[in-house]
């Protein structure tokens, strides 16, 4: 399944890379200066000093051209139908990704975010979603199947994504001690 970027994200590792080059360029100017302000009488420490110099120069370029690239990133805003919040992504989402706000898998077929129908649990009436890529529900709140409506033929549940309450009564007998007693 293809990856969503997200704009922040992209956003966050511009900045975070202009950060750490930023604060090179400042040491290792700040070092050269230190080395041209105490070099003493001889010349050895001019080749130094111009290394220094040239790294702290580079160092800060690259973090002004990273900071530049923050400009650059596109943004495609697509709402949650869930929440409301706006997700906004580098490009036109061509899989499922996930709400920043409500965690829940925004459902996305051609790039276009698709209707989703809300239905109650009959066991603990809370309130769930599904969409027509849904081919099962587990309610959210006490993980019982609930059934939808589907075009389709009814695609079993798989026994470990909910759990089954059994109401009968049980009667533990300790048969024996065991070696710490």
């Amino acid at each position: 399944m293809p990856r969503v970027t997200r704009t922040t994200d992209v956003i966050e590792v511009h900045w975070e890379n202009a950060l750490v080059y930023g604060l090179g360029a400042i040491v290792f100017l700040g070092l050269a200066t230190l080395f041209y302000v105490y070099r003493g009488k001889t010349d050895m420490m001019y080749p130094l000093i111009a290394v220094l110099g040239t790294i702290g120069i580079a160092c800060f370029g690259y973090a002004f051209y990273r900071a530049i690239e923050v400009r650059k990133v596109t943004s495609v805003a697509y709402t949650c139908p869930y929440c409301g919040v706006i997700n906004e992504l580098t490009e036109v989402a061509v899989a499922d990704f996930t709400c920043v706000e409500c965690h829940r898998l925004v459902p996305i077929i051609d790039g276009e975010i698709i209707d989703i129908a809300e239905v109650r649990c009959g066991y603990c009436n809370a309130l769930n979603y599904y969409s027509a890529k849904s081919e099962f529900l587990i309610c959210e709140e006490c993980d019982r199947e609930i059934p939808i409506h589907t075009d389709e033929p009814t695609k079993v549940a798989p026994t470990y994504m909910f759990r089954d309450d059994d109401e009968s009564a049980y009667e533990l007998v300790l048969s024996s001690p065991g070696p710490k007693t």
